[in-house]
Protein backbone atom coordinates (compact mmCIF):
# COMPACT_ATOMS: atom_id res chain seq x y z
CA UNK A 1 0.00 0.00 0.00
CA UNK A 2 2.77 2.38 1.07
CA UNK A 3 4.15 1.74 -2.57
CA UNK A 4 1.12 2.64 -4.47
CA UNK A 5 1.14 5.58 -2.57
CA UNK A 6 4.84 6.92 -3.30
CA UNK A 7 4.16 5.46 -7.02
CA UNK A 8 1.21 7.78 -7.13
CA UNK A 9 2.66 10.73 -5.49
CA UNK A 10 5.29 10.24 -7.92
CA UNK A 11 3.35 10.13 -10.89
CA UNK A 12 0.82 13.00 -9.61
CA UNK A 13 4.05 15.23 -8.94
CA UNK A 14 5.40 15.16 -12.25
CA UNK A 15 2.72 15.50 -14.05
CA UNK A 16 2.11 18.60 -11.70
CA UNK A 17 5.65 19.69 -12.24
CA UNK A 18 5.27 19.50 -15.82
CA UNK A 19 1.59 21.23 -15.23
CA UNK A 20 3.34 23.74 -13.21
CA UNK A 21 6.17 24.54 -16.14
CA UNK A 22 3.79 24.92 -18.66
CA UNK A 23 1.40 27.12 -16.53
CA UNK A 24 4.97 29.27 -15.95
CA UNK A 25 5.52 29.56 -19.82
CA UNK A 26 2.34 30.25 -20.56
CA UNK A 27 1.29 32.63 -17.61
CA UNK A 28 4.89 34.38 -18.12
CA UNK A 29 4.47 35.37 -21.38
CA UNK A 30 0.76 36.70 -20.19
CA UNK A 31 1.70 38.28 -17.63
CA UNK A 32 4.57 39.99 -18.76
CA UNK A 33 2.06 41.47 -22.20
CA UNK A 34 -0.71 42.33 -18.82
CA UNK A 35 1.98 43.59 -17.51
CA UNK A 36 3.02 45.68 -20.67
CA UNK A 37 -0.40 47.23 -20.91
CA UNK A 38 -0.29 47.89 -17.62
CA UNK A 39 2.51 50.44 -17.54
CA UNK A 40 0.86 51.93 -20.50
CA UNK A 41 -2.25 52.64 -19.21
CA UNK A 42 -0.36 54.22 -15.68
CA UNK A 43 1.45 55.94 -17.90
CA UNK A 44 -1.35 57.33 -19.47
CA UNK A 45 -2.82 57.73 -16.62
CA UNK A 46 -0.13 59.81 -15.06
CA UNK A 47 0.52 62.14 -18.48
CA UNK A 48 -3.39 62.92 -18.09
CA UNK A 49 -3.26 63.81 -14.05
CA UNK A 50 -0.19 65.84 -14.80
CA UNK A 51 -2.17 67.82 -17.68
CA UNK A 52 -5.36 68.37 -15.47
CA UNK A 53 -2.88 69.60 -12.49
CA UNK A 54 -1.08 71.60 -14.59
CA UNK A 55 -4.61 73.14 -16.37
CA UNK A 56 -5.59 74.13 -12.40
CA UNK A 57 -2.26 75.71 -11.76
CA UNK A 58 -2.87 77.77 -15.16
CA UNK A 59 -6.23 78.65 -13.76
CA UNK A 60 -5.00 79.38 -10.60
CA UNK A 61 -2.07 81.76 -11.89
CA UNK A 62 -4.57 83.38 -14.17
CA UNK A 63 -6.93 83.92 -11.03
CA UNK A 64 -3.88 85.10 -9.07
CA UNK A 65 -2.76 87.63 -12.24
CA UNK A 66 -6.53 89.24 -12.15
CA UNK A 67 -6.11 89.37 -8.26
CA UNK A 68 -2.78 91.62 -8.53
CA UNK A 69 -4.61 93.94 -11.25
CA UNK A 70 -7.31 94.58 -8.40
CA UNK A 71 -5.15 94.89 -5.78
CA UNK A 72 -2.90 97.60 -7.78
CA UNK A 73 -6.00 99.50 -8.74
CA UNK A 74 -7.57 99.54 -5.44
CA UNK A 75 -3.64 100.62 -4.09
CA UNK A 76 -3.61 103.96 -6.68
CA UNK A 77 -7.37 104.68 -5.67
CA UNK A 78 -6.21 104.48 -2.03
CA UNK A 79 -3.18 106.48 -2.32
CA UNK A 80 -5.11 108.64 -4.50
CA UNK A 81 -7.61 109.32 -1.74
CA UNK A 82 -5.47 109.59 1.11
CA UNK A 83 -3.39 111.84 -0.88
CA UNK A 84 -0.26 109.89 0.34
CA UNK A 85 1.44 107.73 -2.12
CA UNK A 86 5.04 106.77 0.14
CA UNK A 87 5.09 103.57 1.89
CA UNK A 88 7.28 104.68 4.26
CA UNK A 89 5.24 108.02 5.42
CA UNK A 90 3.88 107.55 9.45
CA UNK A 91 0.20 108.29 7.98
CA UNK A 92 0.50 105.76 4.86
CA UNK A 93 -3.18 104.17 4.76
CA UNK A 94 -2.76 100.84 7.27
CA UNK A 95 -5.29 99.31 4.39
CA UNK A 96 -3.05 100.32 0.98
CA UNK A 97 -0.28 98.20 3.32
CA UNK A 98 -2.46 95.45 3.87
CA UNK A 99 -3.06 95.42 0.16
CA UNK A 100 0.33 95.72 -0.85
CA UNK A 101 1.31 92.63 1.57
CA UNK A 102 -1.44 90.90 0.49
CA UNK A 103 -0.16 91.40 -3.62
CA UNK A 104 3.56 90.91 -2.53
CA UNK A 105 2.28 87.16 -1.42
CA UNK A 106 0.34 86.39 -4.59
CA UNK A 107 3.63 87.44 -6.43
CA UNK A 108 5.53 84.51 -4.04
CA UNK A 109 2.09 81.97 -4.93
CA UNK A 110 3.01 82.44 -8.86
CA UNK A 111 6.42 81.85 -8.78
CA UNK A 112 5.63 78.90 -6.61
CA UNK A 113 2.91 77.86 -9.07
CA UNK A 114 5.30 78.16 -11.42
CA UNK A 115 7.75 76.74 -10.18
CA UNK A 116 5.90 73.21 -9.56
CA UNK A 117 4.28 73.40 -13.09
CA UNK A 118 7.86 72.94 -14.12
CA UNK A 119 8.63 70.45 -11.97
CA UNK A 120 5.65 68.31 -12.61
CA UNK A 121 6.62 68.97 -16.63
CA UNK A 122 9.66 67.53 -15.49
CA UNK A 123 8.81 64.11 -13.91
CA UNK A 124 6.35 62.82 -16.54
CA UNK A 125 8.52 61.53 -19.49
CA UNK A 126 5.73 61.89 -21.75
CA UNK A 127 5.38 65.56 -21.17
CA UNK A 128 9.26 66.28 -20.82
CA UNK A 129 9.77 63.97 -24.15
CA UNK A 130 6.94 66.05 -26.23
CA UNK A 131 8.14 69.59 -24.78
CA UNK A 132 4.35 69.54 -23.90
CA UNK A 133 3.23 72.60 -21.36
CA UNK A 134 0.00 74.19 -20.67
CA UNK A 135 0.17 77.73 -20.17
CA UNK A 136 -2.11 80.20 -19.77
CA UNK A 137 -1.49 84.27 -19.65
CA UNK A 138 -3.44 86.80 -18.27
CA UNK A 139 -3.10 88.97 -21.87
CA UNK A 140 -4.37 85.74 -24.18
CA UNK A 141 -7.95 86.24 -22.18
Amino acid sequence: MAAFLLLRRGVTSASGRCAKLEQQVTGHHQFSSREARRAACQAEFQTAATRRMNSQIDRVIVDFDRAIDDLNRAIETEQIRTRIDDPSHFAYSTVAQAMIRRRSNLIQSIDRLKRQRAGTNANTPHLAATGTTTTATPSAQ
